[in-house]
C-alpha cells in the first residue's frame, strides 16, 4: 500500500500522513469568465451619445473573458465586420457577489459609454470624448447581478474597460468577471428604449 506523506513548517519538519479533507469540503471550481459582446452599425450623423440599438444593424456577437478593448483590431479580433467608425456594442453578463457590501463599478471608454446593473444606470460617461473614466458605488447583497455594458466609437480609436472594486476584490480594482451570459436576450436587434437614445445626437 502507497502511503502520501509530507513535511514543513506545519509538521514542525517532521514527516507526517498527508491528511485529507473531505471532498464535501472543497469549494467547487469557479467558473469561467463569459461576457457576450455584440456589436451594431450605423451610417447616421451625427452620431453623438450612446445609441438605442434597435434603430442599427447587427455586426456580430462574441464571447470573451474581460472587457479590455484598446484598438479596433482588438473588436475585430472577435467581430470581423465592426466598422471602422460609427458602431455601437452592447456587453452582457451576471456579476457573483459573494460578499455583500459597497461596491464601485468604472467604464474607461472613447467614445461613450454606460453600466447599467439590474437594469439601472449606474455609471454615465456618454458623450464624444477620449479615454475618459468614470465610476459609481453601488450596495450589493450576494448573488448574481445582471450587469450591461454599452458604449459607441464614431471616428477615431476605441477604448472600453470594465473594472471594479468592494469586499469581493479585497477594496483593489481589477476587471470585472462575468460568470454568465444568460441575461442577453434571444433577440440580437436590441429593444427600442431600453438602453440608450434615439437620434443620438
Amino acid at each position: 500500500m502507497e502511503v502520501a506523506t509530507y513535511y514543513g513548517p506545519d509538521t514542525y519538519g517532521q514527516e507526517v500522513r498527508l491528511p485529507s479533507v473531505s471532498r464535501k469540503k472543497v469549494p467547487p471550481v469557479p467558473k469561467a469568465s463569459d461576457w457576450k459582446v455584440r456589436v451594431y452599425s450605423t451610417s447616421y450623423s451625427p452620431f453623438q451619445r450612446v445609441p438605442d440599438v434597435s434603430h442599427m444593424n447587427f455586426v456580430g456577437q462574441a464571447s470573451v473573458k474581460y472587457i479590455c478593448f484598446r484598438s479596433l483590431n482588438e473588436i475585430r479580433r472577435i467581430v470581423p465586420n465592426t466598422p471602422g467608425s460609427k458602431y455601437a456594442w452592447q456587453i452582457y453578463g451576471k456579476v457573483r457577489v459573494r460578499h455583500g457590501g459597497d461596491y464601485s463599478f468604472c467604464t474607461e471608454s472613447d467614445d461613450g459609454s454606460k453600466i447599467y446593473l439590474e437594469k439601472k444606470l449606474i455609471v454615465d460617461n456618454d458623450g464624444l470624448h477620449g479615454a475618459l473614466k468614470r465610476c459609481g458605488r453601488v450596495h450589493l447583497n450576494p448573488g448574481l447581478h445582471d450587469l450591461v455594458l454599452v458604449g459607441f466609437q464614431n471616428y477615431g480609436g476605441i477604448y472600453q474597460d470594465l473594472t471594479y472594486s468592494g469586499p469581493d476584490t479585497g477594496n483593489h480594482e481589477i476587471y470585472v468577471k462575468s460568470e454568465s451570459s444568460s441575461n442577453a436576450p434571444s433577440n440580437v436587434n436590441g429593444k427600442e428604449g431600453e438602453f440608450g437614445t434615439w437620434p443620438p445626437r
